[in-house]
């Protein structure tokens, strides 16, 4: 089975943040499902070379010249791009110029092409008579719930006219569902995952885990935006020091609110007790997260919740907001505690009552990791989903010539 994948976010470098789910998924779908994969991604100043793995094959895109005025993809993604560069609206037309091309070369050389992003699965959807393959699209979130009107027009014609749809959240699959409408059947939840490592392993690493200023140690792990809130959790923090005094928080991420964040840290008297570790590289997160005690994802927004996911697989107690899959990964009051969105009396109380019983805490961690195992939140999980996904589509097609 041969799969053509066509994203726009995929990682320039060993630990970039940037896609590397999608890399993930794409190396367990060749190396334990036995299809071939190769992932046409964005090509930047950093990284304008292919490579392959084995089975599975990158190929990188380049979309304007020179280089350097490449300014659509990478960063912060598509949406933020267009935003804030006038450039990346320049890049717009050539990009999908390029992409469009590209699927349409795929004519006996994929079974399936299988779009990350509601618009490159809109380009898959016009130029299937060309490439004559099933059309795959995967909804992250941004897409469907995009603020640029164009983007979410096209996601939601492409959730209409795909052959099958993945939605990395329950929420977010019953939004694809509703825009489906009479295809709705089309749309099927397949979480993405991460890596679950036995109890022996697990004590290895936390050895090796960065040290910590203070415990209980809180960690929060992703970009520094206002949607996020950590102001909401800087202000938590401070509350419970008044029990706690030694309790600290790690954030791990970087953004346009990082010297907000910081000046608030430096105004609730918490400058000693905060650290702002920046940007990590992916295989930086996991040690952050084993060098904590209780993760808090105080977000607005959120699909999969790649982060709170993670840290469960770690044996952390989470408090975590109801929106997307966090919602359902946390059972309240038992792996952690659930809150409202915005409500930060409530992210407060969640935060001390884990704090003030240890053996919660404990306990809380090993029942995160449970849930991800019952949930299938790995990376074999959701390459098993997806590959049959993929062998009913073209069962479907055998049965129909």
């Amino acid at each position: 089975m041969r799969a053509a994948w066509f994203t726009t976010s995929y990682p320039q470098w060993d630990g970039d943040m940037a896609g590397h789910f999608v890399r993930s998924l794409a190396r367990c779908m060749s190396a334990e499902q036995g299809v071939q994969v190769t992932v046409f991604c964005p090509a930047s100043p950093v990284n304008a070379a292919g490579e392959d793995h084995g089975p599975m094959q990158v190929r990188r895109v380049r979309y304007f010249w020179p280089a350097r005025w490449q300014k659509l993809a990478g960063g912060d993604g598509i949406p933020w791009n267009l935003r804030h560069s006038l450039m990346a609206w320049v890049n717009l037309p050539m990009f999908f110029g390029r992409f469009k091309w590209r699927m349409m070369r795929q004519r006996g050389q994929a079974d399936i092409v299988h779009a990350h992003w509601g618009v490159l699965g809109a380009l898959a959807v016009t130029t299937r008579r060309a490439h004559r393959a099933k059309v795959v699209l995967t909804v992250h979130g941004s897409d469907l719930r995009s603020k640029i009107a164009v983007v979410r027009k096209m996601t939601e014609w492409a959730i209409r006219r795909a052959d099958a749809v993945a939605a990395v959240s329950p929420e977010l699959a019953d939004e694809c569902r509703a825009v489906a409408g009479a295809n709705a059947d089309n749309v099927h939840f397949i979480p993405n995952g991460v890596d679950l490592p036995d109890d022996a392993k697990l004590d290895r690493l936390r050895v090796d885990a960065p040290a910590t200023p203070g415990r209980p140690h809180l960690v929060s792990v992703g970009r520094l935006i206002s949607e996020r809130r950590h102001d909401l959790l800087l202000e938590a923090l401070a509350a419970v020091r008044s029990e706690f005094p030694d309790a600290a928080l790690t954030l791990v991420g970087d953004g346009p609110q990082r010297a907000v964040l910081e000046r608030q840290a430096e105004e609730l008297g918490l400058a000693a007790a905060v650290r702002f570790a920046g940007q990590v590289p992916t295989n930086g997160v996991r040690g952050y997260l084993l060098s904590g005690d209780l993760y808090v994802s105080p977000t607005t927004v959120e699909s999969f919740g790649l982060a709170v996911a993670e840290a469960a697989a770690c044996g952390l107690p989470v408090v975590a907001t109801d929106v997307g899959l966090p919602g359902k990964l946390v059972i309240d009051g038992e792996g952690g505690y659930v809150v409202p969105p915005g409500d930060g009396d409530a992210l407060t109380q969640a935060v001390r009552n884990m704090l003030s019983d240890p053996d919660r805490m404990r306990e809380g961690g090993q029942a995160m990791r449970r849930r991800v195992r019952e949930m299938g939140l790995t990376w074999p999980a959701a390459a098993a989903r997806t590959a049959e996904l993929y062998r009913r589509l073209l069962e479907d097609t055998e049965c129909t010539q």
